[in-house]
């Protein structure tokens, strides 16, 4: 018995193993079908930029180079000497306000260079009162996206402390000169109105001395009066702008005379120089050399452009809103043009299409061919290339006249990528320039808002699959 069972032969069962989803491994082979369709769309599609149609606007301007016209009124030495100023430049000031001295020998600039470096200590608790106005008014209106600012309230401070400590040093010697031994006339300002101490030669401008070789700023010289330098009787020493009314005087070409016309209007100007936008009254006039010029004329902000005596700005006609879209997206595509008196409705449906002429047992039939008009004028019909071939001939319903269709037009059209492929859509442009275009929206086979397209319609054709 103990041997029989020593020879039996234990029976092994195999079981089946259980299936486990290995996640890292599922992760895996979908990477790995993902990269393999995009090396196919690589190879099979077409790569592009595409952007999103949106709504927005474009302004139709004129740029211009114009020279300023203000009335400026100069103030000549009495005296010769060395002149001191007393107040900042593009102060206003008042009929009778100190503005300036003249002295023959010079002391005066020594004394004023004396205080000027001995600062604040020779300053008054009234003097440190406005500075501490000033410091008071850029603290309160400071942005810290417009660190520049700092700088320009240094240059204003300074310009104040200068002033300041010129009017104490006056107060301080008196009327004669006092012990320094300073022998000096006062001048005291016959215009209210903004201080300048430059003189530029164009303080007499008008229209009736205007040519157009006054708009060549090539060879334009303002020259600087500073403080301290010897001047003859007679000289300009500074000069005053007396009114908040300005001008502008620029050359028109034809076709700026044919657009603004020469009656007197009202255009919207913006500068280039700050991008600051106005009304301005328009006319024309003739100038010296019997042109045609135009003019705007303001009466706020002269205070922003006192320095300059040339501007460039643009004159804005119109503000067009519509889908804005690149410039560079807008194509021309290619359209059969055919007679609008062709175009039928046909069958059981309401489908637009022509009378195609084919031949039945050897005789001409017209049979009905379906077509999508894009386009339409009182005239003709715009088919797509695609729906007909060129020598084929539409015959005219109720009658037996005939067209051969060869003639072919463009329209501008973009690319709608919206599919994942490319479909044109007609564009009515209203606007354009060389970044952006305003066209028309909600028209017959146009663009939508949101629509994606491509960037650069030159390199799309009609179906074109892209990745």
């Amino acid at each position: 018995m103990g041997s029989a069972k020593k020879g039996r032969k234990k029976k092994i069962v195999r079981y089946r193993k259980r299936f486990y989803l290995n996640i890292v491994l599922c992760v895996f082979l979908f990477l790995l079908v993902y990269l393999g369709l995009q090396v196919y769309y690589l190879h099979t599609g077409k790569g592009m930029q595409i952007c999103e149609v949106a709504e927005g606007s474009l302004v139709k301007d004129n740029t211009f180079h114009g020279i300023v016209w203000r009335d400026e009124r100069i103030v000549t030495a009495d005296t010769s000497g060395y002149v001191n100023f007393y107040l900042r430049e593009e102060k206003r000031t008042a009929v009778g306000d100190l503005v300036c001295t003249l002295d023959e020998s010079g002391k005066m600039q020594d004394l004023l260079d004396q205080n000027q470096a001995a600062g604040v200590s020779s300053l008054t608790d009234e003097n440190l009162k406005e500075l501490r106005k000033e410091l008071f008014l850029f603290d309160k209106n400071f942005d810290l996206m417009d660190f520049s600012s700092i700088y320009d309230v240094q240059t204003e401070l300074d310009n104040i402390l200068f002033e300041l400590i010129n009017l104490e040093t006056m107060n301080g010697i008196g009327s004669t000169g006092g012990g320094e031994g300073i022998v000096f006339d006062r001048c005291y300002a016959p215009y209210s109105g903004v201080v300048l101490y430059s003189i530029d030669g164009y303080e007499g401008l008008q229209e009736n001395i205007v040519t157009k070789d006054i708009f060549d700023h090539s060879s334009y010289d303002k020259k600087s009066i500073e403080s301290g330098s010897m001047v003859s009787t007679g000289q300009a020493i500074y000069k005053t702008v007396v009114s908040e009314d300005w001008s502008l005087f620029f050359p028109l070409t034809r076709e700026n005379r044919e657009e603004y016309g020469l009656k007197d209007s009202v255009f919207t100007v913006r500068f280039a120089k700050n991008g600051l936008t106005m009304k301005a009254n328009y006319s024309t006039f003739y100038g010296a050399d019997g042109e045609l010029y135009g003019r705007l004329d303001f009466n706020r902000y002269m205070i922003q452009f006192i320095e300059d005596r040339y501007l460039e700005f643009d004159i804005i006609t119109a503000e067009i809103t519509g889908l804005k879209v690149p410039t560079t997206a807008i194509v021309d595509k290619e359209f059969f043009v055919i007679p609008i008196d062709y175009l039928t409705r046909g069958g059981n449906s309401n489908e637009d299409g022509f009378f195609l002429q084919t031949l039945v047992e050897g005789q001409a039939r017209p049979k009905f061919q379906s077509a999508v008009v894009y386009y339409r004028d009182e005239e003709y019909c715009y088919v797509n290339t695609d729906a007909f071939s060129v020598g084929d001939y539409l015959v005219k319903p109720d009658s037996t006249d005939t067209y051969l269709i060869r003639n072919r037009s463009s329209l501008p059209v973009v690319y709608n990528m919206n599919k994942g492929f490319a479909v044109f859509k007609l564009v009515d442009i209203l606007m354009s320039n060389e970044e952006y275009t305003i066209v028309r929206p909600n028209t017959a086979y146009g663009l939508n808002l949101y629509d994606r397209i491509a960037i650069d319609g030159s390199q799309i054709e009609d179906g074109e699959i892209f990745y």
